[in-house]
């Protein structure tokens, strides 16, 4: 399950990449995971030299995740592409970034050691984390037409 998810996520960021691109770096990395929780909690301005695209949201019963593009000024594919998901009952959202293809082993590492790790049932939101990204990889996909 955890190879097939890590294939998933690597063939979207792959598609997102098909442009020659600057790799995720670490501070961009910590941004999604925690300077946007930040930026909203405080009702912060957005990074200086980034936007969010809006990609795609998912929802099944109790759960919800969304996707959504981190973009440096100026360049048309994302540096990451942040994830965030939100818990059954009510607890506070999860963040995940997920890095391009191109990023240092270290920045994958944390990625992958993110996602084993959390409050629910880790198999049900692995299994929840890879329906979502193959939706989304599949949308976008349809959308190079």
């Amino acid at each position: 399950m955890k190879k097939a998810i890590l294939a998933i996520l690597l063939f979207v960021v792959s598609v997102a990449a098909l442009n020659a691109q600057a790799p995720t770096t670490l501070e961009e990395y910590t941004y999604v995971i925690v300077g946007y929780k930040l930026q909203l909690n405080m009702k912060l301005e957005m990074k200086k030299g980034y936007s969010l695209k809006d990609l795609d949201t998912y929802l099944e019963e109790d759960r919800k995740i969304e996707f959504k593009a981190l973009m440096r000024d100026g360049e048309k594919t994302p540096c990451a592409i942040m994830m965030i998901y939100y818990l059954p009952k009510g607890a506070a959202p999860q963040y995940y970034c997920i890095p391009t293809y191109n990023a240092p082993p270290d920045i994958w590492d944390k990625y992958y050691a993110s996602i084993n790790f959390g409050e629910d049932n880790p198999q049900q939101r692995l299994k929840f984390f890879a329906l979502s990204i193959s939706r989304i990889m599949m949308k976008q996909l349809a959308e190079l037409k």
